[in-house]
């Protein structure tokens, strides 16, 4: 039996997890979130999304900065909890911490464990052009993505799935994960298997300037990171006058043309295209800085100055 469950998350992807603790009546006795950080460009202070849930659901919140911190270790032990899960939290908890609860620390990745251990497994799988990834539950260790393997969920990666999808998807699964295996993990109905250690494969973390298009690339790769990015980072390039313009949705053209890669062209049915280094891309939703979200063919309608001019 589980009396008292701490959650440790930061990012909306624990939030599905956190509904369905709450909806079949697990004690949520606290949350630990990241610390409030200022961003955008007016720097204000801003709460991590699991920091808003918790303040909604009138759950107590803890924002340590160092998780070693005694201070902080002795209150999270003060209330007692026998379980401790863990969804994108953002940081490796440390021995002293994952001891502390009877049932152990289960740690929620969205993916094939071992394979995309790290920040960025949802991104890497569109990049790589995976057909399939899932959610693995695992009891954690101090070691990042490393422990044994609780349970594992599998989905098939769709051709329009971007991150953002994917990432949604895959919190759906898990949060339907944990709870069917939370019973069965306190009553040592489950054994964990260690994973295949050799197999691990790792991702980075992803940065702004990942989303920043290099036309000579292949259509496919640049097609995959544009879903990869979506929303964030966000896939970009930059117009002849400087003029940012983002890629929000595009679509493969399997076809080479004789134009120097990045040069925007329309295709027989009057669509927008833009070359690569190998075929090229179809732009279905672009934004121009300072504009509204549009598609492709009425940005390049007007704009017919920019056919047959490359792309920065």
């Amino acid at each position: 039996m589980i009396n008292k469950i701490i959650f440790f998350g930061t990012s909306e992807f624990g939030i599905p997890i956190l509904d369905e603790l709450r909806c079949a009546k697990y004690n949520i006795v606290d949350v630990v979130t990241a610390p409030d950080t200022p961003a955008g460009r007016g720097y204000e202070i801003q709460k991590s999304a699991i920091k808003k849930w918790a303040e909604q659901a009138n759950i107590k919140t803890l924002q340590p900065k160092d998780l070693k911190n005694k201070k902080f270790v002795e209150e999270l032990s003060a209330f007692g909890a026998d379980m401790f899960i863990m969804a994108a939290y953002g940081k490796i908890i440390p021995k002293t911490i994952l001891d502390i609860p009877s049932h152990g620390t289960i740690n929620v990745h969205p993916s094939l464990l071992p394979k995309y251990r790290g920040a960025s497994p949802i991104q890497t799988a569109i990049l790589n052009g995976e057909q399939e990834t899932g959610v693995t539950l695992i009891l954690a260790d101090e070691q990042m993505d490393h422990g044994p393997i609780i349970a594992q969920g599998k989905t098939h990666i769709e051709a329009t799935d971007t991150n953002k999808s994917l990432h949604w998807r895959l919190a759906s699964i898990a949060s339907e994960m944990m709870i069917k295996t939370l019973s069965k993990w306190v009553e040592n109905r489950i054994k964990p298997i260690e994973q295949i250690h050799a197999e691990a494969t790792y991702t980075k973390i992803i940065l702004r300037q990942d989303g920043k298009i290099d036309w000579t690339k292949p259509a496919q790769e640049l097609e995959r990171a544009i879903r990869a990015y979506y929303p964030w980072p966000g896939t970009f390039t930059f117009l002849p006058n400087g003029k940012r313009l983002k890629i929000l949705e595009s679509e493969l053209l399997k076809e080479n043309f004789d134009y120097a890669p990045g040069t925007i062209f329309e295709t027989a049915d009057g669509q927008a295209a833009v070359t690569c280094g190998k075929e090229a891309i179809i732009l279905k939703k672009i934004q121009k800085e300072g504009a509204e979200v549009t598609d492709g063919k009425s940005f390049t309608n007007g704009h017919r100055n920019l056919i047959g001019i490359a792309l920065k």
